[in-house]
């Protein structure tokens, strides 16, 4: 749900996703005026580019939730128990069996935008929702003009701090109703440090669910309801840090998307030596 549904009086209350993203920038003064009822916020009701992220959510969650064999639950909005003052409305939440529930955020970008560059600019507000709803990752879903993404990312212990402590510090400017200075930008981490490349290759050979479930594969490829049923039970054993895992001629992949793909008649040479 998109925080454009609040009114104006809400938004005052506290910080929000989007208010990471200024204050994460530097961008404290205008943003000050706008807390403090000083200045009207940007009717945002006649730009395209905003309501069309709007309109498309609903297609892009299920769209996620078809290709990521994933399930995305509704919440409403929700205050900080460790800051009241800040507060998350975000669009939906998944479920991990490994580390529980985490963010989904859906996102509406033009063609020329880089992957890098979408997460990069996303961090502030994402890193903003963990700490509300107090888990550790998060899931973009992101449309670039006609082609589409999902990027898991992991929480940064230390990017969240700084955000946390420059959150407080603006919104004692606030409470005081106390113009403040426009605040030192904070550096987001890369997006190599939160995405694939920290992951691992695991070796599946010694795993008899997984040698059950690679049979079953290989014997039964033209059996289309087993067959898609093992390809989704064997992807279920993937956990968040493997980027690919191998063993009895079966592997399953994860792409810088994040989507897992299962490739049979692999031999297990990584490991054979």
């Amino acid at each position: 749900m998109s925080e454009l549904a609040y009114t104006k009086e809400e938004r005052m209350k506290g910080i929000g996703g989007s208010d990471a993203r200024k204050i994460v920038s530097g961008d404290w003064y205008d943003l000050w005026l706008e807390k403090t009822g000083k200045k009207e916020s940007p009717d945002l009701s006649r730009e395209f580019p905003v309501q069309l992220g709007v309109w498309t959510e609903s297609f892009n969650l299920k769209w996620f939730e078809q290709e990521m064999e994933m399930e995305v639950t509704h919440t409403g909005i929700k205050t900080s128990n460790l800051k009241p003052f800040m507060y998350a409305n975000v669009d939906g939440l998944v479920h991990d069996k490994a580390q529980g529930f985490g963010i989904f955020e859906a996102k509406h970008l033009n063609g020329f935008v880089t992957q890098e560059k979408a997460i990069e600019n996303y961090l502030p507000q994402i890193h903003h929702y963990m700490y509300v709803f107090e888990c550790d990752y998060s899931w973009l879903s992101i449309i670039f003009g006609n082609r589409w993404g999902a990027y898991r990312i992991e929480k940064n212990e230390k990017f969240m701090k700084e955000l946390v402590e420059k959150e407080e510090q603006f919104w004692s400017f606030v409470v005081q109703d106390k113009p403040p200075y426009d605040g030192e930008s904070i550096d987001t981490p890369s997006t190599k440090e939160l995405v694939l490349d920290k992951m691992i290759v695991k070796d599946m050979a010694q795993s008899n669910g997984w040698a059950v479930l690679a049979g079953v594969l290989k014997t039964q490829q033209f059996s289309a309801k087993e067959f898609d049923d093992a390809k989704k039970e064997i992807k279920s054993l993937m956990q968040p840090d493997w980027r690919e895992a191998i063993g009895h001629g079966v592997s399953v992949k994860r792409s810088k998307t994040g989507r897992l793909t299962v490739n049979i008649g692999e031999e297990d040479e990584k490991f054979s030596k």
